[in-house]
């Protein structure tokens, strides 16, 4: 798990997404997001940059933004965000199913944008699914958690490389 208290996650989703060609523009999205969530916390900070994303669809390229993003446009990485234990679950499964329904073979990389990880919770009911999609399709499922001024970002499936 990475921590960090600066701006730049460029390195760490290099290497958690195998240096994709929008690992860069993620770093940058979760940066910005960082700003919004220092200011008015990561729900309402996420709600507020959620809708400045919306409004900027050109800013995207090949990311796909779970809520957020244009329905039925597939990136080769999915950003999926989730407020709390109440879309911890459903976010991971909408997630899971676009990779490997809407999105398959195109989407190669999950990174899931929380404040809460229920690590017990998903070992034991999505962690499968996930490690299913990732032998299936070269999938890699990564969690970006806030901590309250930075997030902690870590690769989750496959575990080790």
């Amino acid at each position: 798990m990475v921590l960090k208290f600066g701006e730049d996650y460029s390195q760490e989703l290099d290497t958690i997404f195998h240096n994709s060609c929008c690992a860069e523009t993620v770093a940058h999205f979760l940066c910005s997001l960082a700003i919004f969530a220092r200011q008015s916390g990561f729900r309402d900070g996420l709600d507020d940059w959620g809708k400045f994303k919306m409004q900027t669809p050109d800013l995207q390229g090949s990311i796909d933004l779970m809520p957020y993003g244009n329905l039925g446009v597939c990136g080769e990485l999915l950003m999926a965000f989730s407020k709390g234990e109440s879309e911890f679950d459903s976010r991971l499964r909408e997630a899971h199913d676009r990779c490997a329904i809407n999105c398959r073979g195109i989407t190669k990389g999950v990174l899931l944008v929380t404040d809460f990880w229920d690590n017990e919770k998903f070992w034991d009911i999505q962690a499968t699914t996930f490690e299913k999609l990732s032998v299936e399709n070269g999938v890699v499922l990564a969690a970006a958690i806030w901590t309250g001024n930075f997030f902690a970002v870590q690769r989750i499936i496959p575990q080790y490389i």
